[in-house]
C-alpha cells in the first residue's frame, strides 16, 4: 500500500538564476498549507527576535555615541576655559604681552567658535 500523498507547501522560492520563483519542493506540515520554512506565524516570530536584536544593538550605539559626544562638549569646555584663563594671566601682565600671544588668543577663540557651530 502507497504511503499518503503530502501536500506541498504553498511558498515559493527564488530559482537559482535569481529571476524566477518556483513553488516549494517541501511537504506542508500536517493541518498547514505551508512548511516549517514558509510558515507565516514562523516567518513573523523570527522577524520580531531579529528586530528586537537589533533594537538592542542600536540602542547600545546610540548610548556609546551620546557619550562620545558629551565627552567632545568636555573638552571643548576645558579648552575654552583654559584659553580663558591664559587670557586673563596675560592680561594681568600689562604690556608684556607680545603681540604673538594676543594673535594666538584670538586665533584660538575663533577656531573654538568655529568648531561649536
Amino acid at each position: 500500500m502507497p504511503k499518503a500523498e503530502r501536500e506541498k507547501c504553498k511558498g515559493k522560492t527564488l530559482g537559482g538564476n535569481g529571476w524566477l520563483y518556483y513553488p516549494c519542493e517541501n511537504n506542508a506540515q500536517p493541518g498547514s498549507d505551508w512548511c516549517k520554512i514558509h510558515d507565516p506565524a514562523v516567518k513573523a516570530a523570527k522577524q520580531k527576535a531579529r528586530e528586537e536584536k537589533w533594537e538592542k544593538k542600536w540602542a547600545k550605539r546610540k548610548v556609546s555615541r551620546e557619550a562620545v559626544e558629551h565627552r567632545q562638549k568636555v573638552i571643548e569646555t576645558q579648552s575654552r576655559l583654559g584659553i580663558e584663563l591664559a587670557q586673563m594671566v596675560f592680561d594681568s601682565c600689562g604690556d608684556g604681552v607680545s603681540n604673538l600671544s594676543k594673535d594666538f588668543f584670538a586665533k584660538a577663540r575663533e577656531l573654538l567658535d568655529a568648531s561649536k557651530v
